[in-house]
């Protein structure tokens, strides 16, 4: 989808849906709180089946025009870091 390459980050869920129309589906990935104490809520909305748009507190942070070439990037970074230290049984990714 073209429109998207004209979304930026900053932008509001309405100016999105002026340039890009409505999503094909959302999702609501909830929210997180800092170690500071801030609370920020992220939605994710799905164009056509290999794009996405990613909002923090209904501002655009991130636009992914090929959401399949970015999982197999973030894929060959884990399984480089796991080579890296094989050493030591590979690498320990920790979620908070």
């Amino acid at each position: 989808m073209e429109e998207l390459t004209e979304v930026k980050n900053g932008m509001s869920m309405e100016e999105v849906i002026a340039i890009a129309d409505k999503p094909g589906s959302t999702q609501d990935l909830g929210l997180a709180t800092s170690e500071t104490g801030d609370t920020s809520h992220f939605f994710q909305w799905f164009y056509g089946v290999n794009q996405s748009i990613l909002f923090t507190n209904g501002k655009v942070s991130g636009v992914d025009l090929d959401i399949k070439a970015t999982q197999e990037r973030i894929q060959h970074i884990m399984d480089s870091a796991k080579t890296v230290d094989a050493v030591n049984g590979g690498v320990i990714i920790q979620r908070n």
